[in-house]
């Protein structure tokens, strides 16, 4: 007879077993007995597999916060076939390999070890050679030396025979697996049913009864099977998927299980399986986010669903312990250079088949969450227009978002959408020289990139028009808050307009927004804000800075010199009323002219700027308090019909000047978008 390996202790040191993940031990133990019984019934036909499993608790506990002892030692009794002489030998061999073909890794029962001090088991088997019924009790412990120890095989006399079997007794729960097992007997229930639940689904499944005795010696029950069947499973349904090619596709068996929800938390999710034990635990409710809450048969009960896989595939990568599957969560290649194939793929498909699966009990609420993004869209989010015909990706945001996290998850769509049109503009491209223009499907993918390069550039003019808007809005908005720090009051106006201190090489077109006074000033070559005329020269002409507001920006439309036009803004403060001889902006602005005009100011680059020929348009910005008009009227401005600003030609430098108000400012460009606003049914700006 095999003896024991003799290191056990390392044996167990060596089992990777998550603290929270104890229960695998009871499980074990649970599967030899439903794997006996198996046994026992290719003997017995008529044989009708019992399992107990008796929970008992540490009475010298101090109660817990659900006022419950801890459990302390588990006892899992059959009516197997019991320790055979086969079985014995395969317990005394440690990584066995004779339960290999049910899915028997060879290491459940150190498991027993890493979670309980020890076990003792007793049983009743029969021998084969001379078809007597034998006794057979032993204890196993973590013990190098002897960790089989008080070994007795003791045949039955024929008063004393009993049906075979065993029990298996976990003893002295470790401190460190404590937290599964700290629980009421009705959750050690629920995590026993929804591990074992491939065998349960099974209708000759033998009747397993978790049971405890309570403090008044009278006992507490479950029979797990009718809990499962009466309480828990409403109906079922199967199929099958295939997935892989040629010698490398594999079939995965898929069983819907529709489970009654009664107020509890919703739980949908899926169940991996293998060798009949459920391994991962995916919830679907990331996966299929309609499934926010339990869903309801028609005029039934509410129910969970639970998705049970299971398949060759899974029984082969399984690990030692159960815990998890060892293949590739993202899709790889094995080192023979074939793909391998992974969870994601298998979950896809799965996924696939759950949506069509329930789709009848989704279709209100997927209806409601339709009616809500389009609703969002019209009165609050235009620009996400042209993504509601993409039903199938809308179908992924989760219902009843607020608008602000609605407004993310469509932003995230439509960036998929950009991605994958740049792709497979890519791709085409780079086929168009194999694929002759007029062939079909040439045509077709043409076609329906186009369709989908028209979706997202609308859904870009949209939002570049509500921003817009936006900016607008907050110009306005800006424009009549009165600050105390007039320094801050006068940088936010600026820096809507342009960011100060910065020049086009460090300020993108989306960045800055010019619009608000012209709309050619997005075309420029170089523009420069709060900076010197001569890139090198800090003493060079500068704005008059009132308190960090009076800023300058320089504007040309062309890269080389000589340049065909120079454009110069000016802003001033908000009703500013101040203003001395030196600080007429008419005449800063003409001094920053005639500094131009001499050759000596540089591009961004410190190039010299050649103004010969040049003509310039002189923007300045301000209210058109009484000292401002009277600078006007004093050089001979003329007055606009709304008398909202003044304009003049000054032949000497060849220059245009115009005087704009704030409130012409932002009159002047509502009207010129107002066409884009009404267009997209965003209102009066």
């Amino acid at each position: 007879m095999p003896k024991m390996i003799s290191n056990v202790v390392g044996k167990v040191s060596n089992i990777s077993l998550a603290h929270e993940s104890g229960l695998m031990a009871l499980h074990e133990a649970i599967v030899n007995s439903l794997q006996a019984i198996e046994a026992g019934q290719k003997r017995e036909t008529t044989l009708k597999g019992e399992i107990l499993i008796e929970v008992r608790r540490d009475e010298l506990a101090p109660l817990n916060v659900d006022g419950l002892k801890p459990i302390r030692d588990v006892v899992i009794t059959d009516n197997g076939i019991g320790f055979t002489v086969k079985n014995y030998e395969s317990f005394q061999t440690a990584d066995s390999t004779y339960k290999q073909n049910l899915g028997g890794k060879g290491i459940g029962r150190f498991l027993w070890l890493k979670v309980f001090e020890h076990a003792e088991i007793r049983s009743v088997f029969k021998d084969l050679k001379d078809q007597q019924l034998y006794n057979r009790s032993f204890s196993f412990n973590l013990n190098d030396k002897d960790p089989i120890a008080d070994k007795r095989r003791v045949p039955l006399i024929n008063g004393d025979a009993r049906p075979t079997g065993s029990s298996i007794k976990l003893c002295n729960l470790r401190p460190e697996y404590a937290d599964p097992f700290t629980s009421s007997l009705e959750e050690l229930a629920d995590a026993i049913i929804e591990h074992h639940i491939h065998f349960l689904v099974d209708g000759n499944c033998p009747t397993i009864i978790l049971r405890e005795a309570d403090t008044d010696s009278s006992t507490h029950q479950y029979n797990l099977n009718n809990r499962f069947w009466n309480e828990f499973l409403l109906d079922r349904d199967a199929n099958s998927i295939a997935l892989g090619s040629g010698h490398h596709a594999y079939i995965f068996e898929l069983a819907f299980l529709k489970i009654k929800n009664e107020g509890r938390k919703t739980r949908h999710a899926i169940l991996y399986s293998a060798n009949r034990r459920v391994v991962l635990s995916h919830p679907l409710g990331p996966l299929i986010p309609d499934l926010i809450k339990p869903l309801q048969l028609i005029n039934g009960p509410m129910f969970d669903v639970l998705v049970l896989v299971s398949g060759s595939y899974l029984d082969q990568h399984v690990n030692g312990e159960r815990t998890r599957l060892n293949i590739p969560v993202k899709k790889a290649t094995t080192k023979l250079g074939r793909p391998a194939l992974t969870l994601d793929e298998i979950e896809e498909e799965v996924v696939q088949q759950t949506n069509e699966h329930l789709a009848e009990f989704l279709v209100d609420i997927r209806q409601e969450k339709h009616a809500q993004i389009r609703q969002f869209v019209v009165d609050s989010a235009p620009q996400y227009r042209s993504l509601l015909n993409y039903t199938d990706r809308l179908d992924k945001i989760k219902p009843g978002l607020t608008g602000d996290k609605l407004d993310i998850e469509l932003h995230k769509i439509r960036n998929e959408l950009v991605v994958e049109t740049k792709q497979e503009l890519g791709r085409i491209l780079d086929a168009s020289d194999a694929l002759a223009p007029n062939t079909e499907d040439f045509t077709r993918d043409l076609n329906k990139l186009m369709g989908r390069i028209n979706d997202v550039n609308q859904t870009n003019l949209v939002d570049y028009v509500v921003q817009r808007k936006m900016i607008l809005m907050l110009f306005e908005r800006v424009l009549k808050i009165g600050a105390n720090n007039a320094h801050e009051y006068e940088e936010r106006i600026h820096n809507i307009i342009f960011p100060m201190d910065k020049d086009s090489d460090q300020v993108q077109y989306k960045d800055h927004n010019l619009w608000l006074i012209d709309e050619r000033l997005a075309y420029h070559n170089f523009l420069r804000s709060d900076q010197p005329l001569t890139t090198n020269d800090k003493n060079s002409p500068r704005p008059d800075i009132v308190v960090g507001f009076e800023r300058n920006l320089l504007y040309t439309d062309r890269e080389e010199a000589p340049y065909d036009s120079f454009t110069i803004i000016e802003f001033k403060r908000p009703m500013r009323d101040d203003y001395g001889k030196e600080d007429d902006p008419i005449a800063q602005v003409q001094r920053y002219l005639a500094y131009i005009q001499t050759g000596e100011a540089t591009t961004n680059d410190d190039r010299p700027i050649n103004p010969t020929g040049a003509k310039f348009y002189c923007y300045i910005i301000c209210d058109l308090t009484k000292k401002i008009r009277n600078f006007a009227k004093d050089r001979g401005f003329t007055e606009s019909r709304d008398g909202e600003g003044y304009f003049w030609y000054n032949p000497n430098y060849h220059a245009y000047f115009e005087l704009i108000s704030f409130a012409k400012l932002v009159k002047d460009s509502k009207q010129r978008n107002q066409i884009l606003f009404d267009k997209l049914g965003i209102g009066h700006a």
